[in-house]
């Protein structure tokens, strides 16, 4: 299975990480390795999150709840939404 990071989903992701790194040194790091984990987790296990609609599923971060992680299944291939 592969993924594809919609280009929206993709400056969000850049600009949530640029804004904890100016939170702390280090942070905006530690939050796109979270985002990696995620990322495994949803590819390992595509069904097991919650469903949200009749094709989207989220999977939350786990040190940052307000963080939902949207995807949606299309044959083999998953899009990340934001």
């Amino acid at each position: 299975m592969n993924y594809r990071l919609l280009s929206i989903a993709d400056a969000e992701l850049a600009e949530a990480a640029s804004w904890y790194e100016t939170q702390a040194t280090g942070l905006g790091r530690e939050f796109l390795d979270e985002f990696e984990a995620v990322l495994d987790r949803i590819m390992r296990f595509p069904e097991a999150w919650t469903r949200i609609g009749a094709r989207h599923r989220r999977c939350l971060f786990r040190r940052d709840s307000r963080m939902p992680c949207f995807t949606r299944t299309r044959g083999q291939r998953l899009e990340w939404l934001g």
